[in-house]
């Protein structure tokens, strides 16, 4: 018989933000983050009393991040703040009684989640996070962010901003504009989005280029769209190969 023990507290301080009546955007602010071991593990150096479900040393009055007198590798202060936004489908009712779903969230998210004010972690959690690096010599599988957790992820803003400036130039001249409106254009353009969401892709290079070789290689191999497809409100792209014949004359 297993029996389920504590071993990890995650103390944050949360703000929430929410239009009164509207929940098709909620967003939540946690920041002051600490990870806390709550194990009795270590028989010789037990965090809480064996008998006891938690700890009761940081329970005590005046006891608040940053937790000054919780020792050595007990504790673990995440460095920033962690954003989680949550959107919801809107349904809209026309003027002869349809209803219609919108499915894409507000611009000014998607405008938030492509700045350098916020760094990307699809899936990221306080309490994995927290028992990998409080207790990694009993995890098999570490979390994909562990790795980029020695990397400074905040931005210089002159510089984003002169990066957004160049990439507007290259935006407005790169060379392959004509296929910006083939579907293969729009295909692509979901691929890499959802590979560089979900960490799996990092594009130093203007998307518009990348999106732009893969097309007009796919185009030159042969590939064409030739149909769509729809179901369960999502469009799929089919594509054909067309094949090439050659005839040659046998002498």
């Amino acid at each position: 018989m297993k029996f389920a023990d504590t071993v990890l507290r995650v103390t944050y301080t949360r703000s929430a933000f929410q239009i009164p009546g509207d929940d098709s955007v909620r967003i939540n602010l946690d920041s002051d983050i600490a990870l806390i071991r709550e194990d009795a593990l270590d028989e010789d150096r037990p965090c809480r009393d064996p008998t006891d479900w938690h700890r009761r040393d940081i329970d005590d009055p005046g006891e608040e991040y940053p937790f000054p007198h919780v020792r050595k590798g007990e504790i673990s202060r995440f460095p920033y703040a962690v954003l989680e936004i949550k959107t919801s489908q809107r349904e809209h009712v026309s003027s002869n009684g349809n209803t219609t779903t919108n499915s894409s969230d507000p611009q000014w998210v998607s405008d938030l989640m492509k700045s350098h004010l916020v760094k990307e972690a699809p899936r990221f959690s306080k309490y994995a996070h927290g028992v990998s690096v409080l207790f990694e010599a009993y995890v098999n599988l570490l979390p994909f962010w562990l790795s980029e957790m020695d990397e400074d992820i905040r931005r210089d803003p002159q510089k984003v901003y002169e990066e957004q400036e160049q990439k507007a130039m290259s935006k407005a001249n790169h060379p392959y504009k004509a296929l910006e409106q083939q579907p293969i254009w729009k295909v692509l353009e979901r691929a890499i989005d959802a590979l560089v969401a979900n960490g799996d892709l990092k594009a130093s290079t203007a998307r518009e280029y990348v999106i732009g070789f893969l097309a007009k290689s796919i185009s030159e191999a042969g590939f064409t769209p030739v149909s769509e497809l729809r179901t369960s409100g999502k469009t799929i792209h089919v594509i054909e190969v067309q094949e090439q014949t050659h005839e040659v004359d046998a002498a």
